[in-house]
């Protein structure tokens, strides 16, 4: 402040009306005012920061960052389950054959969906080797690799352990349909997946060889309803 007042002592006149000391003067006073400014951002004369005054914020670059994968994951699922548990409703006033026949199937389209092509969708019964059977399954996923008897004139077929991927039953009712999930899941799991020793060739031509095994079908239950 007091340099400003040494420059307005001077300002009625012309630069060259000043004596060179009083032009060395105002020329010394007008440099310190200048790196008062940008030293300390005040204005010279008035003393108030140069910020004071409001300015328009500069526009920012949003990035849009891709979700997390766990995240992405499941809001997907959640997604799905609102749709499934929204056809559900949808059929609740129909017959129950007619509602539980709806349900498969839109399990069954929802799945094709999800798992690769060359694995089949159906439902039947199950035997294995040791002529184990099962009774009627809602949906059993087979491997692309084995066959499975057609039932003539319907859908149903009859499926040989070793080439069944996974069992899923269908309920509307976990609670109410326990018994009848248990004892559909006991007859499954005393099946035998018997497979002897193989070999394969992927794409790349590498040849691999696997010793025999047994192993149980994995029995999954969707339910909309209960614990």
């Amino acid at each position: 402040m007091n340099q400003c007042k040494s420059v307005l002592e001077h300002r009625d006149k012309l630069w060259g009306e000043l004596s060179e000391s009083e032009g060395n003067i105002v020329a010394t006073r007008v440099g310190v005012i200048a790196r008062e400014i940008l030293g300390t951002g005040r204005a010279a004369e008035t003393g108030k920061r140069c910020t004071d005054t409001p300015r328009k914020p500069a526009p920012r670059l949003l990035l849009q960052c891709p979700l997390p994968l766990i995240t992405r994951c499941s809001l997907e699922l959640e997604g799905i389950k609102e749709v499934l548990l929204a056809h559900h409703l949808a059929g609740a006033r129909l017959p129950s054959a007619s509602k539980g026949s709806d349900r498969e199937v839109l399990v069954r389209e929802f799945l094709s969906q999800v798992f690769p092509p060359q694995f089949r969708f159906g439902t039947g019964a199950i035997v294995d080797a040791s002529k184990n059977m099962t009774g009627q399954l809602d949906i059993v996923i087979e491997f692309p690799f084995l066959p499975s008897l057609p039932a003539p004139g319907a859908r149903d077929r009859l499926y040989l352990a070793d080439s069944v991927a996974v069992v899923i039953e269908v309920k509307s009712n976990l609670t109410s349909q326990w018994p009848k999930i248990r004892a559909s899941a006991a007859k499954v799991q005393s099946l035998k997946r018997d497979w002897r020793a193989h070999a394969s060739l992927d794409t790349m031509g590498q040849y691999s060889l696997f010793d025999a095994s047994k192993s149980r079908i994995p029995y999954l239950v969707v339910s909309f309803k209960g614990a």
